[in-house]
């Protein structure tokens, strides 16, 4: 077959960005049946991608409303038997056979936390949603990154659930326990000093930050390190970015010397963080899969997790859960996690080793090449 891959979302640095990155290296290493078609909009993104078994297609930057209609016309001069969409995003009018990998429907299951306070862009919004959903009804197969994703694709946009099937997503090799010197060295490049409390994300509504800067005040007597907010810092026109109430939760409560925004953190700086934390927390209120704990976890670091959508799937026995709607369980559990024994440590880290053992990027891309074959 002639495979051609929307990687358009390559060099974006979010995890759709990481996702398709592995996913397509890993399709073109393990794949010598099948010829592939990179569709991209600026060659420069082709860096990322470490294989070079592939021919490429440069069309326009992605523009979603627009490409419902037009896609279909960009590839028309090639002899495509399939169409891969790793980002999300189905359009309406497309190929015959075309597959899409769908990591969350929070636009849709949640439209109030993302719709614009600007009308007329929310206007838009809406008609995305709209189409989004419609298109991905004609999908010849949906990719769901986990079994809670594909629930919410059966139960929300009523997708046939033989439609779907379920491909976890892997985690890179680097992500393993880092030496004290390169822990050191990567916490003075982000000014972190002392004893931290780890979290990576965004500062959306679901990401529930401002819950976890709450529990973290009520903690001031028992942890006396600081709490490290790892993530892009991006203030928005949408309510889904709650970035300046959490600033302003922080300066009230006088934590301001406490917690640390590290903004945009380097991918290969990542591992010397995670190992160096007391803990990791994601205490989000949604996630379609959730992949910071999994690199957390391959670092040796103690996980407090939500016990909410898919994060139980892809922790499993290894983490602390905690009750993301609820400040002091949060609070109880990052206490719990502090508090834990050496054994009680240890024995964490075998279940987490035990359950890394189900994310692999080259499992994810070769069930991802069976759905294909199987078309």
């Amino acid at each position: 077959m002639n495979i051609a891959i929307d990687a358009r979302s390559l060099g974006t640095g979010r995890a759709i960005d990481i996702y398709t990155r592995n996913i397509v290296d890993n399709l073109l290493s393990i794949d010598k049946e099948n010829s592939y078609i990179l569709v991209i909009d600026d060659l420069d993104k082709l860096k990322e991608i470490n294989n070079k078994n592939y021919t490429i297609k440069q069309i326009p930057k992605k523009r979603v409303l627009r490409d419902h209609f037009l896609f279909k016309q960009f590839l028309s001069d090639l002899e495509v038997d399939l169409v891969f969409h790793p980002d999300n995003t189905e359009f309406l009018f497309c190929l015959p056979k075309s597959i899409v990998t769908v990591h969350d429907i929070i636009p849709i299951k949640f439209p109030k936390l993302v719709l614009s306070r600007n009308p007329l862009f929310s206007l838009k919004q809406k008609a995305y949603f709209s189409l989004q959903g419609r298109a991905l009804k004609q999908a010849s197969k949906i990719i769901a990154v986990s079994k809670n994703t594909k629930i919410d694709l059966i139960e929300i946009l009523k997708i046939p659930s033989e439609k779907v099937e379920v491909v976890y997503e892997g985690i890179e090799e680097g992500f393993k326990v880092q030496p004290r010197e390169k822990v050191e060295k990567v916490k003075r490049k982000y000014k972190i000093a002392g004893e931290y409390i780890f979290y990576l994300g965004g500062f959306g509504v679901h990401k529930n930050v401002l819950k976890l800067v709450e529990a973290f005040k009520n903690l001031e007597e028992k942890f006396g390190g600081n709490l490290v907010l790892g993530g892009t810092l991006l203030d928005s026109s949408s309510p889904q970015i709650e970035l300046s109430k959490i600033r302003e939760k922080i300066k009230n409560h006088k934590l301001s010397k406490r917690v640390i925004f590290t903004g945009f953190i380097a991918q290969g700086d990542l591992p010397a963080l995670y190992s160096g934390a007391k803990l990791f927390v994601y205490p989000s209120l949604y996630e379609g899969f959730g992949r910071p704990p999994l690199e957390a976890m391959a670092c040796g670091s103690v996980v407090v997790v939500s016990n909410v959508s898919s994060l139980p799937e892809v922790v499993g026995e290894a983490g602390i859960y905690i009750d993301p709607n609820n400040v002091y369980s949060i609070e109880q559990g990052l206490l719990k996690a502090l508090q834990l024994s050496v054994i009680e440590k240890e024995d964490l880290q075998k279940k987490a080793a035990v359950q890394l053992k189900k994310f692999s990027w080259e499992t994810s891309a070769r069930e991802t090449l069976e759905i294909f074959n199987s078309q």
